[in-house]
């Protein structure tokens, strides 16, 4: 599993939505992806369907989602960059809600030719409260990886502070982590620190290994097969990384299909991606998104196919008709440059 595993990852969230048993009476933020307005942009929202064992094989709805590019132009540590960003929120489905509430982005920083991810984090808001972060290390050839700093159990406390005698049940203390072997770099150092002086995120491990010249992240590959002149009949081939690997995936077109987006037919590029190794893609499976036929070739649909079951993200009618006509480019895109 691999460039499946980052969907897998989100389709092991919803399945935990739908499987866990405690209710939650936490209010978590409402972010309204459905009608947000991000100017100057595309910004494209989605709904978010499981069908699988959970569902007894029948489709549900369980969450809103949206993918855009942040409108303003990035320079990470002196280049020019784009900032992608995928964000999941259970909140207008009460079921995902009650059971398993999710706030869930992930956001990565691409060189503004998208070839090169330099920074991906993927953060929970919801019930996980969650956030891990990878810096692809170019210069030093290797992989940072950082995550929250959490509280662990400290010394046994026997000394009862409030009725002033040694009690047989001690009390365990909880104390935030200790710093990882690194420190947190200047542009993960942003957060607000915890117990006075202490920085949100830790460095967690270094990974050797970034020894190619080229790696997306899996946002990075939908914009990349967006510009891809598929039409001349030549396969995508690109390094796609997740977490602290980096493998070689094919994008290929299977051919056009039509889907249906509120009562308008649309004709669409379908577009299976798989890893290049024939053998390896065979036990991994697919991901297929289907891009509209046209100049924009908006991503319209995504699905993954895996043995728990399906999972598949659908554009919005009003999302894809406010982002039909758009004509405009986020100042950070640079293709080819």
């Amino acid at each position: 599993m691999y460039l499946t595993r980052t969907s897998l990852k989100i389709l092991f969230v919803i399945l935990s939505m739908i499987s866990t048993a405690n209710l939650q009476a936490e209010e978590y933020e409402k972010w309204d992806l459905q009608n947000r307005v991000i100017p100057d942009t595309e910004y494209f929202t989605y709904k978010l369907s499981y069908s699988g064992i959970l569902t007894l094989f029948t489709w549900s709805d369980l969450a809103d989602a949206a993918i855009y590019l942040q409108p303003d132009g990035y320079r990470f540590e002196g280049k020019d960059s784009c900032q992608l960003v995928m964000e999941l929120s259970t909140e207008n489905y009460s079921v995902a809600e009650r059971f398993h509430p999710v706030r869930y982005r992930w956001k990565s920083i691409n060189s503004s030719d998208m070839k090169r991810a330099y920074l991906v984090e993927v953060i929970d808001k919801g019930k996980n409260d969650s956030h891990e972060a990878v810096w692809l290390d170019w210069p030093n050839r290797q992989f940072e990886l950082y995550r929250k700093r959490e509280m662990k159990p400290g010394k046994e406390n026997y000394w009862d502070e409030d009725l002033d005698f040694w009690d047989d049940e001690p009390k365990k203390e909880f104390v935030w982590e200790r710093d990882g072997k690194k420190g947190v770099p200047h542009f993960l150092s942003h957060y607000p620190k915890v117990d006075g002086d202490k920085s949100y995120l830790v460095h967690r491990k270094s990974v050797a290994g970034l020894d190619i010249d080229s790696a997306v992240d899996p946002l990075g590959m939908i914009y990349l097969a967006r510009q891809h002149d598929f039409s001349e009949g030549e396969d995508m081939i690109i390094n796609i990384t997740v977490d602290d690997e980096v493998k070689r995936y094919r994008a290929r077109l299977l051919g056009m299909d039509t889907l249906t987006i509120g009562s308008e037919k649309v004709t669409a590029r379908e577009i299976e991606v798989t890893l290049s190794n024939e053998d390896e893609a065979e036990e991994e499976g697919w991901l297929k998104l289907w891009l509209t036929d046209d100049e924009r070739r908006i991503p319209i649909r995504f699905q993954v196919d895996a043995t728990v079951g399906e999972m598949k993200i659908e554009i919005t009618e009003k999302s894809f008709i406010n982002n039909r006509d758009y004509s405009g480019v986020a100042t950070c895109f640079k293709p080819g440059k």
